[in-house]
């Protein structure tokens, strides 16, 4: 089954602070996710980095077939 959306290898920094190092994930049209973990372990700045509202450094992230880490929030 192919990956409905995708995040491949993600790197997000704050100004010289390496906040997402590397961070990957696939998921299939109706899975369901829970992010969990300590404060500051990274979960808001993955799901803003995932809808566009924190630039993303390296990395490429896909919905449905279509790029969209290049497009606006």
């Amino acid at each position: 089954m192919n990956a409905y959306f995708e995040a491949k290898n993600i790197d997000v920094f704050y100004e010289k602070i390496h906040a997402l190092s590397n961070v990957s994930i696939s998921l299939a049209e109706g899975d369901i996710v829970a992010v969990i973990g300590t404060n500051g372990a990274g979960k808001t700045t993955a799901l803003r980095a995932v809808t566009g509202l924190t630039p993303i450094a390296a990395g490429e992230i896909w919905f449905d077939g279509k790029r969209i880490d290049r497009m606006p929030p």
